[in-house]
């Protein structure tokens, strides 16, 4: 199974994604967890919990699954579907 980044999906499904890396930070140091213990955590690299932190990169679908299960938060809290009246 190919893993699709969630920018993808959010140009398929509607999915507003602003200020996730924020989200994903606030998540983070809330746990007082440094950038190093959450990419061990997760099983990615310390650049990519920078990237994703700055909004220069997204996580997979399977990487925020992964957050949500570390910090025990839903991932439904992090996206607002876009709808059309």
């Amino acid at each position: 199974i190919t893993e699709i980044p969630i920018y993808t999906l959010a140009l398929i499904g509607g999915i507003n994604i602003l200020n996730l890396g924020e989200k994903l930070k606030q998540l983070r140091l809330e746990k007082n967890l440094t950038q190093k213990q959450l990419a061990d955590r997760l099983g990615v690299a310390i650049s990519a919990i920078s990237s994703y932190e700055s909004d220069t990169r997204c996580p997979t679908f399977d990487t925020l699954i992964k957050y949500a299960r570390i910090f025990h938060v839903s991932t439904s809290s992090w996206f607002r579907t876009n709808t059309h009246s």
